[in-house]
This record gives C-alpha cells, sequence and structure tokens, in this order.
C-alpha cells in the first residue's frame, strides 16, 4: 500500500472543487468518485492512469481527476492538484 500525500494547495482545490460539485447537485457523485481514485492510488499508483510530464500521471474518474506523483522509495503518492469536470 502507498500512502497518500495531500498538500495543503490540494486540500484547498478539492474543497473548492466539492462546494462547486453540491452547487451543481452533483456533490455525492464527486465524493464516490474521489474516493474510489484514493483507493486505487494506494493500491498501485503506476497501473492506472496516464503519464504526464516528467514523473507526473494522471487519473479520470468522472466528475473528478486527480494529477500525482509517485515517490516510490518513500511509497507514497502526492497529490498534486484535483479538479472537477462539469
Amino acid at each position: 500500500m502507498y500512502a497518500l500525500v495531500w498538500p495543503d494547495i490540494a486540500i484547498d482545490q478539492l474543497a473548492d472543487a466539492y462546494l462547486a460539485t453540491r452547487l451543481d447537485g452533483r456533490g455525492e457523485p464527486f465524493r464516490r468518485a474521489v474516493d474510489a481514485l484514493e483507493t486505487e492510488l494506494a493500491r498501485h499508483p503506476a497501473a492506472i492512469g496516464e503519464s504526464r510530464v516528467g514523473a507526473e500521471r494522471i487519473v479520470y474518474h468522472l466528475p473528478a481527476s486527480i494529477l500525482y506523483r509517485i515517490d516510490e522509495p518513500a511509497r507514497a503518492v502526492v497529490v498534486l492538484a484535483v479538479r472537477y469536470h462539469r
């Protein structure tokens, strides 16, 4: 298992996205999507998502996406950004 690391900026993005989903009436689907992504990232982060610039990867579970980086020596996944897709 990998530890998930949510820096403050990612937490702020998550909170902003969740508020936007609530206004759109999609709070629960967004919450479920983020929960599912967290579970998958903790299990096998290199096997999901798509590679991006450098060591960054992105994974989608609409209406959410998470941009992340894997820190293999620390067995951690660092969340770089979270986004709500309308």
